[in-house]
C-alpha cells in the first residue's frame, strides 16, 4: 500500500492527477461511479466557482481497468459539448487504449511487464518524509477508519509545502485520502490549500464482482492506431 501514499506526492504538484498504471491489482474486481468536484476562486479572489464531472471506474479479476470520464455532462449538455474519454489498461495483453469516442478511434500503447499483486487487506502505509524526495512534505495525520459504501476504509491527511523549499512564506496544501485495503482502492481523495481552491474525487455506488468483459475490449467499429 506504500504506492497509495506516493500518489499523493504526484497529485500535490498538479492538483488532480491520474492514478499510476504501474501495478495491476489481481482478484479484486469492482465497478463504481466517479464524481469529481473542483472549486476555484472567483474574479474577486474570494467567491467560489465550482465545476464537476462524472465517470466510471472498473477493474476485473485479472487487473484490467477501465476509466471513463464525462466532462460537461449537465442537463442542458449535448453530445457536441460533452467531452467523453475512455481509457482501458490490459496488463494481460500489455497494452493500453485511449478511446476517442466521437471519432470511433482507439490509440494503442504497449508497455512492459506490470507488477501484479493482490490486495494486502492491511491499512495503508502512513506517509512520511522518506517517501517524498522533493522535501515538500510537512506532516501526516492518521485519520483512523470509517465505513464507506459498506466497506472499511482507512484515511490519512498529509500537508505539503508549495513553492520553493526555501520560501519564507510557503503555501500549504492538504491532501486527504481514504483507501479500502480489501480492494486496494482509493475511494476518496481531496486536496485543498490556503486559497479558496480545492478538489475532490470520490467513488460511489461501488459494486464488487467482475464487470462485463466487453468493458475491457475495444468496440469492433473502432479504428485502432498504434502509438
Amino acid at each position: 500500500m506504500k504506492g497509495i501514499a506516493s500518489i499523493a506526492v504526484a497529485v500535490a504538484s498538479i492538483c488532480v492527477g491520474q492514478i499510476s498504471h504501474a501495478t495491476a491489482v489481481l482478484g479484486a474486481p469492482y465497478c463504481a461511479d466517479r464524481v469529481t468536484l473542483m472549486t476555484f476562486p472567483g474574479p474577486d479572489g474570494t467567491a467560489r466557482i465550482q465545476t464537476s464531472h462524472g465517470g466510471k471506474s472498473c477493474r476485473d479479476s485479472d487487473g484490467r481497468t477501465r476509466t471513463e470520464t464525462l466532462i460537461g455532462a449537465t442537463a442542458s449538455a449535448t453530445s457536441a459539448t460533452v467531452l467523453h474519454t475512455i481509457e482501458i489498461t490490459d496488463p494481460v495483453g500489455g497494452v493500453r487504449y485511449v478511446l476517442d469516442v466521437p471519432r470511433k478511434e482507439a490509440q494503442r500503447f504497449s508497455f512492459g511487464v506490470l507488477l501484479r499483486m493482490r490486495p494486502s487487506g492491511q491499512p495503508p502505509h502512513l506517509f512520511s518524509a522518506r517517501d517524498d524526495p522533493s522535501g515538500r512534505w510537512t506532516r501526516s495525520e492518521d485519520l483512523g477508519s470509517k465505513v464507506i459504501e459498506g466497506l472499511t476504509a482507512y484515511g490519512q491527511r498529509n500537508i505539503f509545502q508549495i513553492g520553493p523549499a526555501d520560501d519564507t512564506n510557503p503555501i500549504s496544501r492538504t491532501i486527504e485520502i481514504w483507501v479500502i485495503p480489501d480492494l486496494d482502492l482509493m475511494v476518496d481523495f481531496r486536496t485543498a490549500q490556503a486559497s479558496p481552491e480545492d478538489s475532490r474525487i470520490q467513488l460511489i455506488n461501488i459494486k464488487r464482482g467482475d464487470p462485463d468483459p466487453l468493458l475491457f475490449k475495444v468496440p469492433a467499429e473502432y479504428r485502432i492506431v498504434d502509438k
